[in-house]
């Protein structure tokens, strides 16, 4: 097979890569944005959308993280997701995830 195959085939990998990332960090935002009052939510989300628009994807890239950060990095989403929340339903989700983690665990990750 052609080097152009190989490389056509690696960038569909890439863009569906990153289309699946998208759409996991919308549910993420999604999620998070049902605390912001039903009125405003839009108004939020366009400035959500200006910020993001700004960032910058090469300092953003080229920041390097070590390997051990992930668990920081994880209990970090949790619990800015879960604050604010009914501290049974956190507790539930607590429980949930941390049954996932021991059942389904790094099986489930894909590259």
């Amino acid at each position: 097979m052609s080097k152009e195959f190989y490389l056509s085939k690696r960038v569909a990998q890439t863009d569906e890569l990153s289309k699946r990332t998208a759409i996991s960090l919308f549910k993420i935002i999604q999620f998070i944005f049902y605390r912001v009052p039903s009125e405003k939510r839009l108004q939020f989300f366009h400035r959500l959308k200006g910020k993001l628009t700004r960032l910058s994807p090469g300092d953003i890239g080229l920041k390097k993280m070590p390997p051990y950060s992930v668990i920081g990095q994880s209990v970090g989403i949790a619990k800015n997701l879960l604050a604010g929340l009914n501290p049974n339903f956190v507790r539930q989700v607590l429980v949930e995830l941390t049954y996932l983690l021991s059942h389904i665990g790094l099986s489930q990750i894909k590259r």
